[in-house]
């Protein structure tokens, strides 16, 4: 037993001399530092809250980033330490030296997303849960390097067009109770609504996310191909995606819509659309992706 553990041990000496990969243990505490990156403008009520992490080959030989630790938002106006998930925690990405990768983590899973603006001044039968932390001031707590905590700071803004954020609020609100009790109909007026009063905004987002799924499981295929569109047209670059989606190049709703809703033709001439549109890697794959399964 203790010839096999001096032959374990002296294999890893060698391969880590004159191979060129750190084990995992020395390559979590010295090799990869990682480093979480303050956003550069506020969150807006509404947006999905994401955070980039950079990890960097600071070691001189190749380095295998392993895992990435998770984050706790503290602030005024919500429970303390809510956490952010990591959804690809073990990523084995090997690093070259003096290499970086770039990650992103949302705060979806395990964060109290149930917040109703409108609860002190109207009440529904049905309770309205909106995605998304009440304006205020927020510190983000992580761990920057191996035990070593650090935070950064962030901000949740009102909407960009303050004098339009109630009525704006309200249309989504109502468009969130009218899904909750089955009508339809309601929430697909409502997106269309909101995109002709405010085509920007980010409640019109959330509202088009709703009223496409809606519109795609009611077989209602020319309004979820509507909205699909709007979509990626006007919130689908990869800046403002994360906002709105926890994986940016996955595209399972358009997918879904398209083969339930589109002959070959049509498959097409959107695809090759939305491809020249939006032109990122993660985005391309994702087309690559439906084109071969929906395209044959």
């Amino acid at each position: 037993m203790r010839r096999l553990i001096l032959a374990i041990v002296l294999f890893l000496a060698a391969f880590s001399i004159s191979g060129e990969v750190i084990p995992p243990i020395e390559s979590l505490r010295t090799a990869i530092e990682f480093r979480w990156q303050a956003p550069e403008k506020p969150f807006r009520l509404g947006e999905i809250l994401y955070f980039t992490i950079i990890g960097k080959n600071i070691a001189a030989d190749t380095a295998i980033c392993y895992a990435l630790s998770a984050g706790e938002i503290d602030g005024d106006s919500i429970e303390p330490y809510s956490v952010v998930s990591v959804p690809d925690k073990y990523v084995q990405d090997t690093l070259a030296p003096g290499d970086s990768a770039v990650y992103h983590v949302v705060a979806v899973d395990g964060s109290p997303w149930l917040y109703d603006p409108l609860k002190k001044s109207r009440s529904y039968e049905v309770p309205v849960g909106l995605p998304c932390y009440p304006p205020g001031d927020y510190v983000l707590h992580f761990s920057r390097m191996w035990g070593v905590d650090d935070s950064i700071c962030f901000e949740v803004a009102p909407a960009r067009k303050r004098e339009n954020e109630s009525g704006l609020l309200d249309t989504l609100a109502q468009a969130f109770v009218a899904y909750s009790v089955g009508r339809n109909s309601d929430v697909v007026e409502m997106a269309h609504r909101l995109f002709e009063m405010a085509p920007e905004s980010p409640y019109t987002a959330r509202c088009l996310i709703l009223a496409r799924g809606v519109a795609w499981q009611s077989e209602m295929c020319e309004e979820a191909m509507i909205f699909d569109s709007l979509f990626w047209a006007n919130f689908g670059e990869l800046p403002e995606r994360w906002h709105y989606v926890s994986c940016p190049g996955f595209l399972g709703a358009t997918a879904g819509i398209l083969d339930r809703c589109a002959g070959i033709e049509r498959r097409i001439s959107y695809l090759d659309w939305l491809e020249k549109k939006i032109s990122d890697s993660a985005m391309q794959e994702g087309i690559g992706s439906i084109r071969s399964i929906l395209i044959k």
